[in-house]
């Protein structure tokens, strides 16, 4: 059982433990002595966002005595904090905690702040410390410096790389600045094989700036790509890994020698562009067929299917077209991945190939649900 023990600016308040417990801990205490010892007795939030609101930190503690330890309560002397404890009696050898809560909103500036831990362990009080800086967003946001990881601010960890050619490589920079009072380390873990990236400099002093540039080849890439790369940032105490995400859509690069291979070049050609299921029910998961054909001189090769959403999905029965030769597109309509409330689906296919004329050929996907 834990309790959360709020107390007001000027008040000073103490969650006292029953009478019960009292004369418990007082029985107990003629067999031994209870002690208590804290992992750590002061802990510094660094920099924090007004609009996190609150921020909280969990300080250990172990009964190192030979008698039960009791807490009786949590002083402090400010509305601003609160603080949250095993109640319960902790054998000897057991483990127990305090957690420190810091109320940021409407707190902007420097805090220092005590709570005060009385228990039946002597000296029968013990002063925890919370300390740190409460800073407004728009400090931040106004240069720019939207994102924050552990105190990294970044000005960006979407990126939008627009129209790459397949086959090349694409580079983006990010701006960071420490945003916290102490060092923080950046690094890169499981980053994929196509990609890099590098934070300059690695290491960041409190309010010192820094590049961070991520880099990603796109051989085996067609259409609408996604490029994950984890970033962690540690300040010594803990670390946290979030995700720079690039965008992009990778076309492909047609080189003709000389107009005949131009005019050698497969065609695409669809049965319909457009594949209305009409009305369903809901539960009822439905197929459509769409025949393509290559009515070129070369092989046609089908790269890519994409869909629009997750309600729909589609495949080829073969992804090399011959010339005069035909395939089929096998569309699948998932109504139960549809929202409670949707009733109309109006999506789309993309068929990414190696048409020098139409490398990209939409079908539309409608239907109504009852």
């Amino acid at each position: 059982m834990a309790c959360l023990f709020f107390t007001g600016i000027a008040n000073y308040a103490i969650k006292r433990r029953t009478v019960s417990a009292v004369m418990l801990s007082l029985a107990l205490q003629a067999f031994g002595r209870p002690a208590i010892n804290f992992i750590e007795t002061r802990h510094n939030f660094g920099y924090i966002a007004e609009s996190e609101k609150a921020v909280s930190h969990l300080f250990r503690f172990t009964n190192s005595g030979d008698s039960a330890l009791v807490i009786y309560g949590i002083v402090s002397g400010c509305g601003c904090t609160a603080a949250d404890y095993t109640s319960d009696p902790i054998a000897p050898g057991d483990t127990g905690t305090v957690t420190v809560t810091y109320i940021a909103e409407g707190n902007p500036g420097r805090f220092v702040k005590g709570v005060r831990v009385k228990s039946n362990a002597p000296p029968g009080e013990m002063l925890l410390t919370v300390e740190g800086t409460i800073i407004r967003d728009d400090k931040f946001k106004a240069a720019g410096y939207v994102c924050n990881i552990n105190g990294l601010r970044l000005t960006a960890t979407r990126i939008a790389s627009g129209n790459i050619e397949q086959g090349k490589t694409t580079c983006h920079t990010v701006k960071a600045i420490n945003g916290s009072d102490i060092e923080v380390a950046v690094s890169f873990p499981h980053i994929g094989v196509k990609a890099s990236a590098k934070a300059i400099p690695e290491k960041i002093a409190p309010g010192n700036e820094a590049e961070i540039t991520v880099c990603y080849e796109t051989s085996g890439m067609w259409g609408e790509e996604t490029v994950s790369v984890p970033i962690t940032v540690n300040n010594g105490v803990e670390s946290r890994t979030d995700t720079i995400v690039c965008l992009a859509n990778v076309m492909e690069v047609f080189d003709f020698a000389t107009e005949e291979e131009r005019l050698e070049a497969p065609i695409i050609n669809v049965e319909r562009r457009a594949l209305n299921f009409g009305e369903r029910d809901r539960k009822e998961k439905t197929t459509g067929e769409i025949k393509i054909s290559n009515t070129g001189k070369r092989v046609l090769n089908i790269r890519k299917i994409e869909t629009s959403s997750a309600c729909i999905s589609a495949s080829v029965r073969k992804d090399r077209v011959k010339s005069g030769d035909t395939t089929s597109l096998t569309v699948t309509l998932c109504p139960d991945k549809l929202g409670k409330t949707q009733h109309l689906l109006n999506e789309r296919i993309r068929i990414i190939t190696d048409d020098p004329e139409n490398p990209v050929t939409q079908i539309q996907i409608t239907a109504s649900f009852r």
